[in-house]
């Protein structure tokens, strides 16, 4: 059972800092995944750049795994080869997911090569693209996949999507994300055990109540994903 990570993804400026230390403690498989929005900086699920920065450094003290999501004009411009965002983001965050990948491009291409200091994550939403994110992730070192049809909404993962059979012979790390919630992460977990590859799943929503970040359910998912990691 090669589940390597956890990512929680979401908190914003109303979720305290100590709390995501302190669960980070207890379970140091976890990461948090935090959004970026030229546009949406400081509401829910994006937090601004002050609650960013003091997240940073107790991340530099604890070891906290961070990553970056872009989202919109940001996911745009990198896509488009444009490296920009990355240079507001702290050094902190070793992965950056790209959301809403496509399809590749020589630019983006040429941007992937040029931060190898950098773990990139290409969000696919379709076969199609996920097609086109596993060609580049296998083509360019450094880089995975987080196969997501949900985009956030908590639509739960098709398993007969996932051609289990396919992705499971990559070379690279693959995540899983769609509707996983403290209610059905252990199904996802078993329904991911034939995969014999690292993996990691990331949860959105499924952790949130009325759109807010909700400590206890981010609780309850690490605590029931714990022997999946301890089995590796």
């Amino acid at each position: 059972m090669p589940l390597t990570r956890v990512t929680i993804t979401g908190a914003d400026d109303e979720v305290l800092h100590g709390d995501l230390v302190a669960l980070w403690n207890m379970y140091p498989f976890v990461e948090w995944g935090i959004l970026f929005s030229e546009s949406r900086t400081g509401t829910p699920r994006y937090p601004s750049k002050d609650w960013v920065e003091m997240l940073c450094a107790l991340a530099r003290v604890s070891g906290m795994r961070l990553s970056a999501h872009f989202c919109g004009s940001l996911s745009r411009k990198l896509l488009a080869g444009a490296e920009e965002p990355l240079m507001a983001i702290p050094a902190r965050f070793a992965r950056a997911q790209v959301n809403g990948f496509e399809k590749e491009n020589l630019a983006f291409m040429s941007l992937l090569r040029d931060c190898p200091g950098v773990e990139w994550i290409l969000q696919a939403g379709t076969r199609e693209t996920l097609a086109s994110a596993c060609f580049v992730a296998g083509s360019v070192p450094g880089v995975s996949v987080l196969w997501d049809a949900s985009g956030g909404r908590g639509v739960p993962i098709d398993q007969s999507q996932m051609v289990v059979d396919w992705v499971q012979r990559r070379s690279f790390p693959m995540g899983y994300a769609g509707g996983i919630s403290p209610e059905n992460v252990e199904d996802v977990l078993r329904m991911l055990a034939p995969i014999q590859a690292d993996y990691w799943i990331d949860m959105e929503s499924g952790v949130r109540t009325n759109d807010r970040f909700t400590g206890w359910k981010a609780l309850k998912v690490l605590e029931l994903a714990k022997p999946y990691v301890e089995a590796r």
